[in-house]
């Protein structure tokens, strides 16, 4: 997404709710099973499966991540294929204040129009435009993140994953890690 993992989150399969557990034990009443010990793989297993992610819960976004298709391991790395817009910025109010921002800052005479995009500046990468998705960007984060995995699971030099995540050759492999925020460049 781009957003710096600062704020509370959770993932929502059902009635089944995968987060990061309060340490004091005050999560509402409700049983929060800890997001690191289950992955993507465990919740979504079918096509058309959905899950839902909330990312601060303040702010209020939410997103129906679909499992679209299982593909053998032979399929090489991730790539993203598509995508429209950028990442909201962290801390610009929600969908709602997202497009209050875009609304201040596509009009010169509105009076916060200055400072809102001060603001929007500090709060992104150099060149950021709210209307151009960077899908180059996005393809070197995943690439980015896939190599720091080939080091942390010892895949071979050649690039070749084999059975490094335990599967066997003929299973889907299932991999997931937290990205960097935005570089500030």
């Amino acid at each position: 997404m781009g957003w710096t993992n600062s704020h509370l989150h959770e993932f929502i399969k059902g009635r089944s709710r995968y987060g990061v557990p309060d340490p004091e034990g005050d999560d509402f009443g409700a049983k929060i099973h800890p997001e690191h010990e289950h992955g993507v793989a465990e919740l979504l297993t079918k096509p058309k499966q959905k899950i839902t992610y909330s990312y601060d819960f303040g702010d209020g976004w939410e997103h129906t991540v679909t499992l679209v298709a299982i593909h053998p391991a032979t399929i090489p790395a991730p790539k993203c294929l598509d995508g429209a817009r950028a990442c909201p910025p962290d801390d610009c109010g929600g969908p709602g204040g997202y497009e209050d921002l875009l609304r201040v800052i596509g009009d010169k005479s509105d009076p916060e129009h200055r400072s809102m995009l001060k603001w929007l500046k500090s709060m992104t990468p150099k060149g950021h435009d709210p209307e151009v998705f960077p899908i180059a960007d996005v393809n070197k984060q995943l690439a980015k993140g896939l190599d720091l995995l080939a080091k942390e699971f010892g895949a071979a030099e050649d690039g070749a994953w084999g059975d490094v995540m335990g599967d066997g050759p003929d299973e889907p492999k299932v991999i997931q890690f937290p990205g960097p925020g935005p570089e500030k460049n």
